[in-house]
């Protein structure tokens, strides 16, 4: 078994990673945009609970517009999730985000102070 550094490996179990495109991570480094959402899916869910069902605690999400090596990120502060049904959400650049009504529901992380850009 290899060794891990501490310090990464807290940073890890601590820090949600997220992909978002240009559009919103533009609102979020406003401040309009505190809220995050994803289809809840298998993918999702193993990222959000443990095996047992409950969730994971998280301190912090760190956001990267895209893959690239010299992507723009940002963190903001972790302040839990939950389900909702639907989604339809406009903001002033004219940004919308809409998720039509789903039973299953989606996923919503609630962000909090921007803690870097």
């Amino acid at each position: 078994m290899t060794d891990i550094n501490p310090k990464i490996y807290y940073h890890i179990m601590t820090t949600l990673v997220m992909i978002l495109n240009k559009k919103p991570s533009e609102v979020m480094k406003t401040g309009e945009k505190t809220y995050e959402y994803r289809e809840n899916t298998q993918y999702w869910n193993s990222r959000l609970y443990h095996k047992d069902g409950s969730s994971k605690k998280f301190q912090k999400v760190e956001f990267s517009n895209g893959y690239q090596k010299n992507r723009p990120q940002f963190t903001c502060e972790f302040k839990g999730f939950d389900i909702v049904n639907e989604v339809c959400t406009e903001y002033t650049t004219g940004f919308k985000v809409n998720y039509p009504y789903k039973k299953e529901g989606y996923i919503r992380i609630k962000l909090g102070e921007i803690l870097t850009l």
